[in-house]
């Protein structure tokens, strides 16, 4: 495995295991459903899924799948198009890299006119004819293409200027014009590595998953008690409504640890709140302590 792939690894496995299985699964299924998106929340909200695990192996990180392999041939019989009249087709090497040159005006940026427009470039321009020649009619204005698509040669003649042949849809063609493109304007990739595309994906996940969490904090209800209206602006009554699902347990401590004064008051009025009858308790005792007044 290349390193590239195993710092990917080795960065998935630091991470909890809810996000460990979101990679797993885009892996696996090449996307995320809204089905996984409820699963994935439900476990981040587990001890099991803010753990970390070591023992993903993450199968599908860096392997290749099958494409089609789109090769050029050449193109000739050239008709009605800039002022190109090729003898010869122009061929392209398949298994090297080719080389046109000429001089000025000899024709090469025609090529890449006609290919542009053959493959359906979005910046494709028009194809003009030799405005020193008489226009030819439109169905004799053509060449053919000659391509070879997963191992099959194809050749089509197509007319200028006319819808661009899907096979020919995956070619890049890259120019002057297409440079001054990426540099100026927006444009979307054409490939994006796997590996890319996993963190594009993760992102997308983590942030599907925090608007669903927002959502069910907004559909959370305050459960404590209601508050006696006496209470409300006495200390005890801001401390009670402060209360949130966030306290830790630290300073939750601080405010149900009693000090010994405050267990002795609340022993007291316990003991108080025993008494049958506090009020005759209370005269007798006030008896008792006049009896023993007059007795010193």
């Amino acid at each position: 495995m290349p390193n590239i792939q195993s710092e990917v690894v080795d960065w998935l496995l630091s991470k909890q295991n809810w996000l460990q299985e979101a990679a797993s699964r885009i892996l696996s299924n090449g996307q995320i459903t809204e089905e996984d998106i409820d699963e994935l929340t439900a476990l981040l909200k587990t001890n099991e899924g803010q753990a970390t695990t070591s023992t993903r192996t993450f199968t599908g990180l860096g392997a290749t799948t099958t494409s089609e392999t789109l090769l050029l041939e050449s193109i000739s019989e050239i008709k009605g198009i800039d002022n190109l009249s090729p003898r010869n087709p122009l061929i392209f090497c398949l298994d090297k890299v080719t080389v046109i040159y000429g001089n000025n005006g000899s024709g090469k940026s025609g090529y890449t006119r006609i290919l542009k427009k053959a493959t359906g470039k979005s910046n494709a321009t028009e194809l003009k004819h030799n405005v020193f020649s008489p226009p030819p009619p439109a169905d004799e204005r053509s060449c053919k293409i000659k391509y070879l698509l997963n191992g099959n040669s194809h050749e089509i003649t197509w007319l200028a200027n006319s819808s661009p042949i899907e096979d020919l849809k995956g070619i890049d063609i890259f120019d002057s014009d297409n440079a001054k493109v990426y540099l100026t304007k927006e444009k979307e990739a054409t490939y994006t590595p796997p590996i890319i595309a996993l963190f594009e994906e993760l992102v997308s996940v983590s942030k599907r998953i925090g608007e669903k969490l927002d959502e069910e904090k907004r559909q959370l209800i305050k459960s404590l008690p209601q508050l006696d209206q006496r209470y409300i602006n006495t200390e005890a009554g801001k401390l009670y409504n402060s209360l949130s699902a966030t306290d830790d347990e630290a300073s939750l401590a601080q405010i149900l640890t009693f000090s010994d004064s405050e267990e002795l008051a609340i022993k007291t009025i316990k003991e108080r709140l025993q008494t049958e009858d506090p009020k005759s308790r209370a005269s007798k005792i006030r008896k008792e302590k006049v009896q023993l007044d007059t007795r010193i």
